[in-house]
């Protein structure tokens, strides 16, 4: 499932990305930043929302994940099906 939800995710990512005002990057580095200081500062604030977008697509996939063998088999034989981490 993680590598099936990897192309989507970065997907996500990359539109975030992509809808960064390239005059706000510009503006910092007349400003005087270095890279670090853009990304902590423009960057990340911008994309933070697909970190959060990313997360609930992951953990609601885990959650079925675990349910759909919890339901079929509730744990038999001697709970060998139950989801290891």
């Amino acid at each position: 499932m993680t590598w099936q939800m990897s192309g989507y995710i970065m997907i996500i990512y990359i539109a975030y990305i992509q809808g960064i005002p390239r005059s706000l990057v510009e503006a910092s580095e007349i400003d005087g930043a270095n890279s670090f200081e853009r990304f902590r500062y423009i960057i990340f604030p911008l994309i933070a929302p697909a970190f959060t977008v990313s997360m609930f697509l992951t953990l609601s996939n885990s959650f079925k994940i675990f349910d759909q063998n919890v339901a079929l088999t509730a744990g038999a034989p001697y709970n060998s099906t139950v989801v290891k981490e």
